[in-house]
């Protein structure tokens, strides 16, 4: 069942990929920018290998962003090696090590009693330089919401 679903899908367009871009970022991007001093800016965070390198194919064929203007950061738990995290993220994402920045992240809910196989590699977080990017992935958000609403 789960091969003959997986063949349903085929090659995916650029529109494809610009939905569902757009839709991931909806979904795992930090949303909340408007009120900002700051430009805003793309930010996006997951665990997910399959779905970071999704979102990075957005980037580069969708939205035309050049590398430069990403920003990666592995986001760490004190029991989570940082080079190994690196080196799992940046080949993951085809991201030179040497642009990856670290996070310590501290968990007050699990009061140091985190399971260390949870998030080997922590979690992948990528900035986006540009303003004019949030703004577009918002408008594209709006036009699927606009046009998928049941009527």
């Amino acid at each position: 069942m789960l091969k003959d679903a997986a063949s349903e899908i085929k090659n995916i367009s650029r529109y494809e990929l610009l939905l569902i871009g757009a839709a991931l970022y909806w979904a795992e991007g930090y949303n909340k920018q408007e009120g900002r001093v700051h430009s805003p800016y793309l930010s996006f965070g997951n665990s997910n290998p399959g779905m970071v390198n999704l979102f990075i194919h957005f980037l580069k064929e969708a939205m035309q962003t050049p590398m430069e203007k990403m920003r990666p950061f592995v986001q760490i738990h004190n029991n989570i090696d940082a080079e190994s995290a690196i080196t799992f993220w940046a080949k993951i994402c085809n991201i030179p090590k040497e642009r990856f920045r670290v996070t310590h992240q501290i968990s007050r809910a699990s009061k140091g009693r985190r399971p260390h196989n949870s998030l080997p590699y922590g979690t992948f977080k990528l900035d986006v330089s540009g303003r004019q990017n949030f703004f577009k992935v918002k408008g594209w958000i709006d036009g699927i919401i606009k046009n998928s609403t049941a009527e």
